[in-house]
Parts: structure tokens; sequence; C-alpha cells
């Protein structure tokens, strides 16, 4: 690679990193617009079943925004994220992001519950005239816990 090509990737995975941190605090502080933000306009959020298939698609601004703001009614939480695994070819790149998500479920007044999901993300990047944003990001659930507690 020349030293042209070099610092564009150097530059693009800091920018993906900005982006994963940006996802995270999105999220986390239940800022719908800001977290749909960080997708394409026509970007996707995808969950899976337990046997790794697709389960759920949120596409575009208004259905990310929707699913930010429906399950941060009922879940409160920090994301953990990992070390990005990041490839860059000049205005796409993909990668993989490991996570915990550490919440807690507000249901009733009766009891307390807490959980945390891992897991990682497999995501597609495309950088566009307002940066990087991500195009397709695949959530693969690994280890889930929940524990509820009583108030007494």
């Amino acid at each position: 690679m020349t030293l042209e090509e070099r610092v564009h990737a150097l530059e693009a995975r800091l920018d993906i990193l900005q982006l994963e941190a940006v996802y995270a605090r999105t999220w986390d502080t239940a800022d719908a617009p800001g977290w749909a933000g960080v997708f394409t306009a026509d970007g996707a959020f995808v969950l899976t079943g337990k046997d790794g298939a697709p389960d759920r698609r949120f596409e575009g601004h208004d259905a990310l925004a929707r699913f930010c703001v429906d399950v941060n009614r009922r879940y409160t939480g920090l994301h953990f994220m990992h070390t990005t695994e990041v490839h860059v070819d000049r205005s796409t790149a993909h990668g993989r992001m490991y996570f915990e998500f550490k919440y807690v479920v507000r249901a009733d007044a009766a009891s307390t519950s807490q959980g945390v999901e891992s897991g990682y993300y497999d995501v597609e990047y495309a950088c566009t005239p307002d940066g990087w944003r991500m195009r397709e990001r695949v959530e693969h659930g690994v280890l889930s816990h929940i524990a509820t507690f009583l108030d007494l």
C-alpha cells in the first residue's frame, strides 16, 4: 500500500472507532435520533434468533429510532464494547465488534431484574458525505443471563 492508502485506512479505522463509541453512548442514553443517525439513511439493525438466522430487521432512520425508543422504555443499560476488528476498502469497511450489555428491566415496583447480554456485531460500514456510517449491523447473541430480585 502507498503511504496515502495507509493514512486513509488509519483515519477510517479511527473514525469507525469513534462511530462505535457514539453508537454505544446514544443507545445507552436513549438518544433515538442520534442512534439512528449512526446508520446510513437506508441502514439496518438486525437481530438474530437462537439458530443464528436473522430474526428481526429494523431498516431506515424512522424504524431504527422507533426501535430505540421502544426498547429503552423497558430497559436501561450500558454497552461495554471491546476492540473492533475492522477491514477498510476505500469507501466501505466491515468489522466485528464484541460487546457486553448490562441492563436493568423496568417491570413493576415489586421487583428488579438485572441482566447481561454478551455477543458480537458484524458490521458493514460506508463512508458517506457526513462521515462513516453503518450500512448494516447484525447482532449475534452468545450469552444471556437475567436475575430478578424482590424489593422488600
